[in-house]
């Protein structure tokens, strides 16, 4: 049975479950793979990759290692190796790996993918991320993917009128601001960049024109109910906060949203029920335990 893997589409379909977090696919495809042809690196790196993500670290360690002790040598074996080393914590080498891929193919947008992402916790200049997404952007002008890194890279390194320019301008370029992953869309990271400045009108908008748009990130809510606040619009606020309880009931930051404008309407008792919902799903949170204390 050896040798008789298609490599090209089991890294088509790594990338895929990649995507859409289907490990137990991805582990039984690369376990099928590996039996057939043990000397594949990419059957064993995409396999340490749904290790990880399984909470199998011993294995996916020893998945890891065999997909190195194989030299990978074309571009996608290379990504999938960076992807596992990500997975694993181990970002200097998830870097390295990442690098090599894209140097044989510099269109790998999954190799930049987790080569951006190792690079933000890695040792590495900053600037080199915010390079790296620039280069991403060159290759594919229209990927919301890159914009919105870029983006929300300028906006963690404090430069704020930056990060509002690179939404904007990805937004008009991909025409949408709705990115892979939701709290990363380019509306609301241009939307913190303006509650940062001071801005919250114009924060509001833009947190408005994402959800408008299809955002269902689990903090939009949060983050406009925060500004109304600071606007004093608290039964809007309040309204805002509701929305992030009722699309994700389980987040302690949706239901803490919920304290300020129902204080700040003098609805004590419900405030206290909501830093109370606050802290059992997160104990250990600091805020809620204070309104509670109040």
């Amino acid at each position: 049975m050896a040798g008789k893997v298609d490599a090209g589409e089991l890294a088509k379909k790594i990338k895929q479950w990649s995507r859409e977090a289907e490990h137990e696919k991805m582990l039984a495809a690369c376990d099928r793979a590996v039996e057939a042809d043990p000397g594949l690196a990419l059957a064993h790196a995409g396999r340490s990759r749904a290790l990880w993500a399984t909470d199998r670290p011993e294995e996916a360690a020893e998945a890891m290692r065999a997909a190195a002790r194989l030299g990978p040598s074309d571009a996608d074996s290379l990504a999938a190796c960076a992807d596992a080393y990500y997975w694993g914590e181990h970002y200097d080498e998830s870097v390295k790996y990442g690098r090599r891929a894209l140097e044989l193919d510099p269109d790998n947008e999954d190799a930049r993918w987790v080569l951006i992402n190792a690079l933000v916790v890695s040792s590495e200049p900053y600037d080199e991320v915010l390079k790296c997404c620039g280069e991403g952007i060159e290759r594919n002008p229209t990927s919301t993917r890159f914009w919105g890194e870029k983006a929300e890279r300028l906006r963690d390194a404090g430069r704020h009128d930056e990060a509002i320019a690179c939404a904007d301008e990805g937004i008009k370029r991909c025409g949408t601001g709705l990115v892979a992953e939701p709290e990363n869309t380019l509306h609301a990271t241009k939307g913190l960049s303006l509650r940062s400045l001071g801005r919250h009108e114009e924060a509001v908008r833009a947190f408005d024109e994402g959800i408008a748009e299809g955002d269902r990130g689990q903090f939009v809510n949060v983050y406009k109910s925060d500004s109304l606040c600071w606007l004093g619009r608290f039964e809007e606020a309040l309204k805002a906060a509701e929305d992030a309880v009722e699309s994700t009931p389980y987040g302690a930051r949706a239901h803490y949203a919920k304290v300020g404008p129902l204080m700040e309407t003098g609805r004590f008792e419900e405030a206290l029920e909501s830093a109370e919902a606050a802290l059992e799903l997160r104990p250990g949170m600091k805020e809620a335990a204070a309104a509670r204390a109040v």
